[in-house]
Protein backbone atom coordinates (compact mmCIF):
# COMPACT_ATOMS: atom_id res chain seq x y z
CA UNK A 1 0.00 0.00 0.00
CA UNK A 2 1.27 3.41 -1.26
CA UNK A 3 2.73 5.61 2.29
CA UNK A 4 0.62 8.64 0.87
CA UNK A 5 -2.62 6.67 1.45
CA UNK A 6 -3.36 7.10 5.27
CA UNK A 7 -1.01 9.93 5.35
CA UNK A 8 -3.18 11.83 2.97
CA UNK A 9 -6.77 10.28 4.57
CA UNK A 10 -4.93 12.30 7.66
CA UNK A 11 -4.22 15.70 6.10
CA UNK A 12 -7.74 15.51 4.65
CA UNK A 13 -9.33 18.54 6.46
CA UNK A 14 -6.60 19.97 7.74
CA UNK A 15 -5.96 22.47 5.42
CA UNK A 16 -5.05 26.22 6.47
CA UNK A 17 -5.21 24.61 10.07
CA UNK A 18 -2.40 24.83 12.50
CA UNK A 19 -0.44 21.43 13.21
CA UNK A 20 2.60 20.78 14.67
CA UNK A 21 5.56 18.82 13.62
CA UNK A 22 6.56 17.48 16.69
CA UNK A 23 10.30 16.30 16.59
CA UNK A 24 12.13 14.26 19.75
CA UNK A 25 13.86 15.89 22.55
CA UNK A 26 17.66 16.33 22.11
CA UNK A 27 16.65 17.44 18.49
CA UNK A 28 19.21 15.51 15.53
CA UNK A 29 19.36 16.25 12.27
CA UNK A 30 17.23 13.62 10.52
CA UNK A 31 14.23 14.95 12.42
CA UNK A 32 14.60 18.52 12.49
CA UNK A 33 15.33 17.90 8.71
CA UNK A 34 12.44 15.55 7.95
CA UNK A 35 10.42 18.38 9.65
CA UNK A 36 11.95 21.25 7.75
CA UNK A 37 11.46 19.55 4.49
CA UNK A 38 7.22 18.39 5.45
CA UNK A 39 6.90 22.21 6.15
CA UNK A 40 8.28 23.65 2.96
CA UNK A 41 6.53 21.05 0.70
CA UNK A 42 2.67 20.80 2.39
CA UNK A 43 1.86 24.57 1.78
CA UNK A 44 -1.85 24.24 2.65
CA UNK A 45 -1.41 23.63 5.98
CA UNK A 46 0.13 26.03 8.64
CA UNK A 47 2.89 24.04 10.38
CA UNK A 48 5.40 24.62 13.36
CA UNK A 49 8.04 22.98 14.13
CA UNK A 50 8.22 21.73 18.35
CA UNK A 51 11.49 20.94 19.61
CA UNK A 52 11.25 19.66 23.22
CA UNK A 53 14.02 20.80 25.43
CA UNK A 54 16.59 21.44 23.13
CA UNK A 55 18.76 21.09 19.55
CA UNK A 56 21.77 18.83 19.78
CA UNK A 57 24.86 20.71 18.33
CA UNK A 58 24.82 19.59 14.37
CA UNK A 59 20.97 20.28 14.40
CA UNK A 60 21.69 23.89 16.06
CA UNK A 61 24.01 24.00 13.13
CA UNK A 62 21.79 22.77 10.71
CA UNK A 63 18.86 24.96 11.66
CA UNK A 64 21.16 28.32 11.53
CA UNK A 65 22.67 27.66 8.15
CA UNK A 66 19.24 26.64 6.30
CA UNK A 67 17.22 28.84 8.45
CA UNK A 68 14.92 26.47 10.35
CA UNK A 69 12.35 28.02 12.28
CA UNK A 70 11.24 26.12 14.93
CA UNK A 71 9.88 26.71 18.87
CA UNK A 72 10.94 24.87 21.99
CA UNK A 73 8.61 23.36 24.17
CA UNK A 74 5.29 23.79 22.13
CA UNK A 75 2.11 24.11 24.07
CA UNK A 76 0.61 20.76 22.25
CA UNK A 77 -3.05 21.37 22.67
CA UNK A 78 -2.32 24.97 21.14
CA UNK A 79 -2.54 22.62 17.81
CA UNK A 80 -5.10 21.02 15.30
CA UNK A 81 -3.41 18.03 14.87
CA UNK A 82 0.20 16.65 15.43
CA UNK A 83 2.56 14.73 13.21
CA UNK A 84 5.31 13.11 15.24
CA UNK A 85 8.77 12.99 13.75
CA UNK A 86 11.74 10.20 13.87
CA UNK A 87 10.22 8.43 17.54
CA UNK A 88 7.24 6.19 18.62
CA UNK A 89 8.01 6.23 22.34
CA UNK A 90 6.76 9.08 24.80
CA UNK A 91 9.77 8.96 26.54
CA UNK A 92 11.93 10.34 23.47
CA UNK A 93 9.31 13.45 24.97
CA UNK A 94 10.74 13.85 28.17
CA UNK A 95 8.54 16.42 30.28
CA UNK A 96 6.20 16.86 27.35
CA UNK A 97 5.41 13.12 27.36
CA UNK A 98 2.31 13.53 29.32
CA UNK A 99 0.80 16.48 27.12
CA UNK A 100 1.06 14.42 24.45
CA UNK A 101 -0.56 11.97 26.06
CA UNK A 102 -3.55 13.64 26.68
CA UNK A 103 -4.24 15.45 23.13
CA UNK A 104 -7.08 13.91 21.92
CA UNK A 105 -7.06 15.59 18.41
CA UNK A 106 -5.35 14.03 15.05
CA UNK A 107 -2.11 12.15 15.81
CA UNK A 108 0.45 10.84 13.19
CA UNK A 109 3.83 9.18 13.38
CA UNK A 110 6.35 9.01 10.92
CA UNK A 111 9.29 7.39 12.11
CA UNK A 112 11.71 4.41 11.10
CA UNK A 113 12.53 3.12 14.95
CA UNK A 114 11.15 -0.61 15.62
CA UNK A 115 8.18 -0.45 18.01
CA UNK A 116 8.24 -1.40 21.70
CA UNK A 117 5.44 -2.11 23.96
CA UNK A 118 5.55 1.29 25.15
CA UNK A 119 4.74 2.62 21.43
CA UNK A 120 2.52 4.92 20.97
CA UNK A 121 -0.42 3.24 18.79
CA UNK A 122 -2.62 4.99 16.43
CA UNK A 123 -3.94 2.28 14.09
CA UNK A 124 -3.94 3.42 10.61
CA UNK A 125 -2.91 6.81 10.93
CA UNK A 126 1.36 6.13 11.20
CA UNK A 127 3.72 5.15 8.98
CA UNK A 128 6.70 3.15 10.45
CA UNK A 129 9.49 1.86 8.57
CA UNK A 130 12.13 -0.35 10.55
CA UNK A 131 13.99 -0.95 7.82
CA UNK A 132 14.50 2.87 6.74
CA UNK A 133 17.90 3.97 7.44
CA UNK A 134 16.01 7.83 8.67
CA UNK A 135 13.08 9.76 8.40
CA UNK A 136 14.14 11.57 6.15
CA UNK A 137 14.61 8.55 3.97
CA UNK A 138 10.59 7.69 4.41
CA UNK A 139 9.99 11.68 3.95
CA UNK A 140 11.58 11.17 0.61
CA UNK A 141 9.31 7.94 -0.47
CA UNK A 142 6.04 10.37 0.61
CA UNK A 143 6.86 13.64 -1.78
CA UNK A 144 7.38 11.06 -4.31
CA UNK A 145 4.10 9.05 -4.32
CA UNK A 146 2.84 12.98 -3.97
CA UNK A 147 4.22 13.80 -6.92
CA UNK A 148 5.82 16.64 -4.80
CA UNK A 149 8.75 18.23 -6.76
CA UNK A 150 11.93 18.13 -4.30
CA UNK A 151 13.52 21.57 -4.39
CA UNK A 152 17.11 21.60 -4.13
CA UNK A 153 17.14 23.33 -0.39
CA UNK A 154 15.09 20.09 0.43
CA UNK A 155 17.45 17.71 -0.76
CA UNK A 156 20.33 19.06 1.11
CA UNK A 157 17.99 18.59 4.13
CA UNK A 158 17.20 15.04 2.85
CA UNK A 159 20.66 14.40 2.16
CA UNK A 160 22.06 15.35 5.49
CA UNK A 161 19.00 13.04 7.55
CA UNK A 162 20.29 10.06 5.16
CA UNK A 163 23.93 10.93 5.74
CA UNK A 164 23.88 11.30 9.87
CA UNK A 165 21.82 8.26 10.52
CA UNK A 166 23.51 6.10 8.16
CA UNK A 167 26.52 7.03 10.49
CA UNK A 168 28.37 8.69 7.48
CA UNK A 169 27.04 5.96 4.82
CA UNK A 170 28.58 2.93 7.63
CA UNK A 171 25.27 1.29 7.45
CA UNK A 172 23.85 2.71 4.10
CA UNK A 173 21.83 -0.40 2.14
CA UNK A 174 21.76 -0.31 -1.93
CA UNK A 175 18.30 1.60 -1.38
CA UNK A 176 19.70 3.96 0.79
CA UNK A 177 22.19 4.98 -1.62
CA UNK A 178 20.34 4.97 -4.48
CA UNK A 179 18.12 7.93 -2.44
CA UNK A 180 20.89 9.79 -1.48
CA UNK A 181 22.24 9.91 -5.07
CA UNK A 182 19.32 11.01 -6.49
CA UNK A 183 19.36 13.80 -4.02
CA UNK A 184 22.78 14.98 -4.37
CA UNK A 185 21.75 15.15 -7.95
CA UNK A 186 18.76 17.11 -7.60
CA UNK A 187 21.20 19.62 -4.48
CA UNK A 188 24.18 19.30 -7.19
CA UNK A 189 26.46 18.89 -4.10
CA UNK A 190 29.17 16.09 -2.78
CA UNK A 191 28.74 14.03 0.84
CA UNK A 192 31.39 16.52 2.30
CA UNK A 193 29.47 19.59 0.83
CA UNK A 194 26.07 18.67 2.67
CA UNK A 195 28.46 17.76 5.42
CA UNK A 196 29.52 20.60 5.79
CA UNK A 197 26.00 22.19 6.42
CA UNK A 198 25.70 20.65 10.08
CA UNK A 199 29.22 20.00 10.70
CA UNK A 200 30.85 21.50 13.97
CA UNK A 201 34.01 22.14 14.50
CA UNK A 202 35.53 20.24 17.34
CA UNK A 203 37.34 22.58 19.81
CA UNK A 204 40.06 22.14 22.22
CA UNK A 205 37.86 20.43 24.83
CA UNK A 206 36.08 17.77 22.55
CA UNK A 207 39.51 16.85 21.34
CA UNK A 208 41.32 16.59 25.19
CA UNK A 209 37.65 14.56 25.48
CA UNK A 210 38.44 12.22 22.90
CA UNK A 211 42.16 11.44 23.86
CA UNK A 212 41.32 11.38 27.19
CA UNK A 213 38.76 8.17 26.11
CA UNK A 214 41.79 6.84 25.02
CA UNK A 215 43.76 6.95 28.32
CA UNK A 216 41.02 5.64 30.38
CA UNK A 217 39.78 3.10 27.78
CA UNK A 218 39.34 -0.87 29.03
CA UNK A 219 39.78 -3.21 26.37
CA UNK A 220 37.98 -6.38 26.46
CA UNK A 221 38.20 -9.57 23.55
CA UNK A 222 35.73 -11.84 22.19
CA UNK A 223 37.12 -13.99 19.72
CA UNK A 224 38.26 -11.41 17.26
CA UNK A 225 36.37 -8.55 18.63
CA UNK A 226 37.45 -6.12 20.61
CA UNK A 227 35.07 -4.08 23.30
CA UNK A 228 36.04 -0.73 24.78
CA UNK A 229 35.05 0.74 27.31
CA UNK A 230 35.76 4.35 28.69
CA UNK A 231 34.81 7.14 31.02
CA UNK A 232 34.23 11.23 30.18
CA UNK A 233 33.29 14.23 31.95
CA UNK A 234 31.87 15.52 28.40
CA UNK A 235 31.89 14.81 24.57
CA UNK A 236 31.09 10.89 24.97
CA UNK A 237 29.81 10.72 21.58
CA UNK A 238 32.53 12.20 20.19
CA UNK A 239 34.95 10.23 22.43
CA UNK A 240 33.09 6.97 21.41
CA UNK A 241 33.63 7.43 17.85
CA UNK A 242 37.42 8.08 18.09
CA UNK A 243 37.73 4.74 19.88
CA UNK A 244 35.77 2.72 17.03
CA UNK A 245 38.34 4.85 14.45
CA UNK A 246 40.84 3.17 16.51
CA UNK A 247 40.01 -0.13 15.57
CA UNK A 248 37.56 -1.11 18.93
CA UNK A 249 34.54 -3.08 16.98
CA UNK A 250 32.07 -2.01 20.11
CA UNK A 251 32.58 1.11 22.36
CA UNK A 252 30.72 2.32 25.57
CA UNK A 253 31.62 5.72 26.63
CA UNK A 254 29.89 7.13 29.75
CA UNK A 255 29.89 9.44 32.60
CA UNK A 256 27.97 10.26 36.13
CA UNK A 257 27.72 13.48 38.08
CA UNK A 258 27.85 13.37 41.64
CA UNK A 259 23.97 13.33 41.98
CA UNK A 260 23.75 10.06 40.54
CA UNK A 261 22.77 10.95 36.97
CA UNK A 262 24.94 8.67 34.46
CA UNK A 263 24.99 8.43 30.69
CA UNK A 264 26.51 5.91 28.02
CA UNK A 265 27.38 6.33 24.69
CA UNK A 266 27.34 2.98 22.26
CA UNK A 267 28.79 2.71 19.13
CA UNK A 268 29.53 -0.55 16.68
CA UNK A 269 31.60 -0.90 13.56
CA UNK A 270 30.69 -1.93 10.39
CA UNK A 271 32.01 -4.83 10.42
CA UNK A 272 30.99 -6.03 13.55
CA UNK A 273 27.22 -5.02 13.33
CA UNK A 274 27.39 -7.44 9.95
CA UNK A 275 28.74 -10.57 11.68
CA UNK A 276 26.96 -10.08 14.84
CA UNK A 277 23.64 -8.64 13.67
CA UNK A 278 23.35 -6.57 16.48
CA UNK A 279 20.97 -4.12 17.63
CA UNK A 280 22.82 -1.60 20.36
CA UNK A 281 19.40 0.20 21.54
CA UNK A 282 17.46 -3.33 20.78
CA UNK A 283 19.57 -5.56 22.24
CA UNK A 284 21.77 -3.36 25.12
CA UNK A 285 21.02 -0.56 25.93
CA UNK A 286 17.04 -1.19 26.41
CA UNK A 287 17.91 -3.91 28.75
CA UNK A 288 19.15 -1.38 30.85
CA UNK A 289 16.09 -0.18 31.71
CA UNK A 290 14.72 -3.23 33.52
CA UNK A 291 17.47 -3.04 35.94
CA UNK A 292 18.09 1.13 36.73
CA UNK A 293 15.46 3.86 36.06
CA UNK A 294 16.56 5.73 32.86
CA UNK A 295 15.66 5.68 28.99
CA UNK A 296 16.91 4.75 26.75
CA UNK A 297 16.87 5.38 22.56
CA UNK A 298 19.27 5.24 19.41
CA UNK A 299 19.78 2.67 16.22
CA UNK A 300 21.55 -0.65 15.57
CA UNK A 301 24.94 0.76 14.74
CA UNK A 302 24.49 3.76 17.98
CA UNK A 303 22.54 4.39 21.01
CA UNK A 304 22.65 6.31 24.38
CA UNK A 305 20.73 5.52 27.65
CA UNK A 306 20.24 8.19 30.26
CA UNK A 307 19.52 6.89 33.65
CA UNK A 308 20.23 7.18 37.76
CA UNK A 309 22.88 4.83 38.43
CA UNK A 310 26.39 4.28 39.03
CA UNK A 311 28.64 4.02 36.15
CA UNK A 312 30.53 1.09 37.31
CA UNK A 313 27.21 -0.58 37.73
CA UNK A 314 26.15 0.28 34.38
CA UNK A 315 29.45 -0.81 32.28
CA UNK A 316 29.05 -3.61 34.65
CA UNK A 317 25.62 -4.90 33.10
CA UNK A 318 26.19 -3.53 29.72
CA UNK A 319 29.13 -6.11 29.67
CA UNK A 320 27.22 -9.04 30.92
CA UNK A 321 24.40 -8.07 28.01
CA UNK A 322 26.75 -8.31 25.10
CA UNK A 323 28.34 -11.35 26.06
CA UNK A 324 24.82 -13.19 26.63
CA UNK A 325 24.23 -11.62 22.90
CA UNK A 326 27.28 -12.90 21.18
CA UNK A 327 26.71 -16.23 23.35
CA UNK A 328 23.14 -16.23 21.79
CA UNK A 329 24.53 -15.97 18.63
CA UNK A 330 26.96 -18.64 18.46
CA UNK A 331 30.06 -16.43 19.46
CA UNK A 332 30.74 -18.46 22.52
CA UNK A 333 34.15 -17.10 23.63
CA UNK A 334 33.98 -15.56 26.89
CA UNK A 335 34.57 -12.08 27.33
CA UNK A 336 38.30 -11.93 28.64
CA UNK A 337 39.97 -8.53 29.72
CA UNK A 338 43.23 -7.56 28.50
CA UNK A 339 45.55 -6.60 30.72
CA UNK A 340 49.19 -3.94 29.50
Amino acid sequence: MPLTLTFQKFLKGLSGKHVLLLVHKAADVDCIASAAVLKNSLNDVQFTIGVPGYLNQHALRLSESMKIKHALNPVISDFAAVIVLDFNTPEMLGLQALELEKFKKPIFIIDHHSKTKDSLDFPNKSIIDPNAVSTTQIVFQILQELKIKVSAGNAVLLSAGIITDSNDLAIADSKTLQTLASLLKICGKTVSEVQAVYEVPQDVSERIASLKSAKRVMLFKAGDFLIALSQVSHFASNAANSLISLGADLVIVGFSDNNGNAKLNARASESFLKKTGIDLEKDILSKLERKFEGTSGGHEGAAGFSGIAKIDELFQESMILIEDFLGSKGFREKIKELKD
